[in-house]
């Protein structure tokens, strides 16, 4: 739901499902991320940021993938650092493809060079 919530640009609605994934589900990451790209979208670029502060806290613990970030950073419009949150995310070999296929942050840089050489990247096979 929150995936829908977020393309539908209904942020009320994103909001209640952040918050009810955050109490129900006690999954931080996914609170702080979705949190994070909301606070983007909604143009309000410290609290995105104080979401990216928070993820990168909770890596201190639990495996927080640098796609992540990503996503957030590219709900900001800041291409320089989402680049270099996925090439991050590529050297380790993070699941992430879903993400750039579908997303209208990544799809927008579809024709970014950079977005074309990590698109073909993540496909190769690594030993």
């Amino acid at each position: 739901i929150l995936f829908a919530c977020l393309f539908r640009e209904d942020y009320k609605l994103a909001d209640k499902a952040v918050t009810y994934v955050k109490e129900r589900f006690r999954m931080k990451s996914f609170y702080f991320l979705y949190n994070g790209m909301l606070q983007a979208r909604q143009g309000n670029r410290a609290g995105a940021l104080a979401m990216c502060d928070s993820l990168d806290a909770l890596s201190a613990s639990e495996n927080i993938q640098k796609s992540y970030f990503a996503l957030i950073h590219a709900a900001l419009s800041d291409k320089k650092k989402m680049y270099e949150y996925l090439n991050e995310a590529l050297q380790s070999r993070e699941s992430f493809h879903f993400f750039i296929k579908i997303f209208p942050e990544f799809v927008s840089c579809k024709n970014d060079p950079e977005y074309q050489k990590i698109a073909r990247e993540i496909w190769i096979p690594r030993d």
